[in-house]
């Protein structure tokens, strides 16, 4: 439950991320349908990328680094992770070549993405097995 909690609550952080970078740097302000959408196709790609490829990933390492006290490389390794699901949402809109990672709306998928690739990496440090509360 608590993976759950920590993967909503990070996908929430990301698309805050993706509206700030949105409204200053394209001055957009979407309705709330286009909302809805963006936040459903965004929400699905997270959970299952996030459930079969980043969380796995993110606990290995974890596992094998989880004595040392920094949280920088599970963070680097959660915003790196961030190419699944926005390659899965890039797939959905314009179709799977690499090439669509470079339209404009790859840029804000991936700020939103690597946000909440980054917090959940420094969610699953600060709580992963074998750390002591009094080193966070």
């Amino acid at each position: 439950m608590r993976t759950l909690s920590l993967l909503l609550i990070s996908w929430a952080a990301g698309l805050a991320a993706y509206w700030v970078a949105l409204s200053t740097l394209r001055g957009e302000v979407l309705s709330l349908n286009n909302w809805v959408v963006i936040g459903c196709i965004t929400l699905v790609a997270w959970l299952v990328s996030a459930v079969l490829v980043i969380v796995p990933i993110l606990r290995l390492l974890l596992s094998r680094h989880g004595d040392s006290p920094g949280t920088g490389l599970p963070a680097l390794a959660g915003a790196g992770l961030a190419i699944v699901p926005l390659w899965l949402n890039i797939w959905y809109w314009y179709g799977w070549q690499p090439r669509h990672l470079l339209v404009g709306e790859a840029g804000f998928l991936g700020v939103l993405y690597a946000t909440s690739g980054m917090l959940l990496g420094l969610s699953l440090a600060r709580y992963a097995p074998g750390r002591s509360r009094g080193r966070h």
